[in-house]
């Protein structure tokens, strides 16, 4: 039975891969219903024809008898008269196969094409036929190549349609070039398009699910049965010699530079070939979107976890993400994975063709959550650490704290603790906190406003200690250390807002300075706050205004090394304050006791 078998889809594979015979197409009418009635007239004159007549004109021939053939000649309404039983067995093979492709060829061009079914819906409505040719001339035309070229022809113009025709109608003869065949569809079409087409892996077996073939005749002619692919074999073997040379040639060829593929593909087969055609339509037409799509279609039609496709598909969303949503659209799938995490996450908040964010915190902001999450989280899925993705995003912040406060600060205000947690950017509270301090004395550019200093000290987690050792496994040490580092954050912005209000300093990176802590340094910051008022014309408020700031500022540790001992007594003050009222005096631009002198009169 396997052998029978085998003979039947040779046979098959035979007569589909040849253009049909000069005797078929003499058949070829003007229309669809002639040419039908024609081939149905000629195939009942080959209904005599049997396998016992084939046993014994084969036998014969093997005795070296002459063939038993009809006296009369050929005519075009009897083409068959004259012919042996052998060449009428192979007439009515070829005349069943045009009348299939006849029908193939009507229900793919025919005026009253049926409508394609639910899953070509979206396809575009078969090609109109080209008015300045005839029926028959088309006709001839589509006879006159192999249904495997028909195909490939189908293919290689995107006509999704006629190859669903096709694979339904001849699939046992076109479903084992499949691959090849769906290889040709161009590059830049929508795979959407073509999804109905694609083989998927049945999750159960592991093994490509079956495509419905549905034949256009219900009932097989005996010629198709075993028996008969059997004597149609054995008579050719007979025939070899008067076979036609150039169709053998052509079918030899079709065969050899068209290869078959195994039945049922493999998961592992299926995926190769999926991974193929992903990488052409991203290397030759550069449609990162359709590769994606592709992808995904892989992915659920291979039924399986492969990483070789979750893997490619991670990559290609990246680099679609990065074409089309930040511009860097001269990177390519060979660049992309070769990019590791840090290169990846700068490459998505640097605008492109320039080493600076975009000036907009917004867009910095929106492009974290859109873009940079998103492809974290497919990283950590294939198997890359948390602590190296999240280092490479607290990386990129602080980096950009040094060009412009402004951005990181909007990623804190987009992550405060008050928000759900599924809304935040950044979800952990220990994180947060540690992000903030780093990203405050790392500023030095633009956006080192005051405003901004007081809104990162408003992002800071209201508690870390009870909320997150045990929640994300913190050292206690750690949490303790970073508790203080918070609490000094808030001491220094506090001291940063005099220092500004003096015109002294505008970032934080002031206190990082030791030269800052120095005794001589906070002496210099206590004159150059003093001196602001000396050449105006200041009100007792505004003094008393200073004389707070510089108490305030002594409690929040600006003035700190100084020590008690530099105070003067009062019997040193006496002198240096008289020493100020005669300055006034002699400096007074008037002799008005309530205006001119009311300095000299109060010291």
């Amino acid at each position: 039975p396997n052998m029978a078998s085998s003979r039947v889809d040779a046979a098959s594979t035979l007569l589909a891969l040849v253009p049909a015979a000069d005797a078929v197409r003499a058949l070829v009418g003007a229309s669809a219903t002639e040419t039908r009635s024609r081939l149905r007239r000629a195939l009942a004159a080959t209904d005599d024809v049997t396998p016992e007549l084939i046993d014994a004109e084969v036998e014969r021939r093997l005795l070296g008898a002459p063939a038993d053939t009809d006296r009369a000649a050929p005519t075009p309404t009897s083409p068959h008269a004259g012919r042996s039983a052998v060449d009428r067995l192979f007439d009515r093979a070829r005349l069943l196969d045009a009348l299939d492709r006849l029908e193939t060829f009507d229900a793919i061009f025919g005026p009253r094409c049926p409508p394609p079914p639910a899953a070509l819906a979206a396809v575009p409505p078969p090609l109109p036929a080209d008015p300045r040719l005839s029926f028959r001339q088309r006709l001839l035309a589509f006879l006159g190549q192999s249904i495997l070229d028909v195909a490939r022809d189908a293919a290689a113009r995107g006509h999704v349609y006629a190859l669903d025709v096709l694979f339904t109608r001849h699939g046992a003869t076109l479903l084992p070039f499949r691959l090849p065949v769906l290889s040709l569809l161009p590059l830049g079409m929508d795979p959407a398009l073509y999804r109905a087409l694609l083989p998927a892996i049945d999750a159960a077996s592991g093994c490509e699910l079956p495509w419905p073939i549905v034949p256009w005749r219900s009932q097989p002619d005996w010629i198709e049965t075993n028996d008969g692919a059997a004597a149609l074999l054995e008579a050719g073997l007979q025939e070899e010699e008067d076979d036609d040379e150039e169709d053998e040639a052509e079918a030899s060829m079709s065969v050899d530079l068209f290869a078959k593929h195994p039945q049922p593909l493999t998961a592992d087969e299926l995926t190769s070939w999926f991974v193929a055609r992903i990488v052409s339509i991203e290397t030759s037409s550069g449609l990162v979107d359709y590769a994606v799509a592709l992808c995904k279609i892989a992915v659920a039609n291979v039924n399986q976890a492969s990483r070789g496709l979750s893997e490619l598909l991670h990559h290609l969303s990246t680099l679609s993400d990065l074409v089309y949503g930040c511009g860097h659209v001269l990177l390519d799938l060979g660049a992309v994975r070769s990019m590791d995490c840090a290169a990846v996450v700068d490459a998505f908040l640097i605008q492109s063709g320039s080493d600076a964010p975009h000036l907009d915190p917004d867009e910095y902001a929106w492009r974290l959550r859109t873009y940079v999450l998103p492809f974290c989280s497919r990283a950590a899925k294939l198997g890359a650490p948390e602590s190296e993705l999240n280092g490479s995003i607290d990386a990129a912040l602080i980096r950009a704290s040094k060009l412009n406060l402004d951005f990181p600060a909007r990623v804190f205000e987009m992550s405060r603790d008050s928000l759900p947690i599924e809304d935040r950017i950044i979800s952990s509270d220990v994180r947060l906190a540690s992000l903030i301090i780093d990203c405050a004395y790392a500023a030095e550019g633009a956006g080192c406003s005051l405003e901004t200093y007081n809104l990162l000290v408003r992002c800071l987690p209201k508690s870390i200690t009870d909320r997150n050792s045990a929640k994300e496994n913190a050292d206690p040490e750690f949490l303790s250390s970073l508790a203080e580092r918070m609490s000094l954050l808030v001491v220094h912005v506090d001291a940063l807002g005099i220092l500004n209000k003096y015109k002294l300093q505008s970032t934080l990176r002031h206190f990082l300075d030791p030269e800052a802590r120095t005794e001589a340094h906070q002496k210099q910051t206590l004159l150059r706050m003093a001196r602001v008022y000396c050449n105006t014309s200041a009100s007792d408020a505004e003094w008393l205004v200073l004389m707070d700031d510089l108490i305030y500022g002594a409690g929040l540790g600006l003035f700190g090394d100084v020590s008690s001992s530099t105070y003067i007594t009062p019997p040193e003050a006496e002198p240096v304050i008289l020493e100020a009222s005669r300055e006034f005096y002699d400096n007074a631009p008037g002799c008005d006791l309530n205006t001119d002198l009311r300095h000299a009169m109060s010291w």
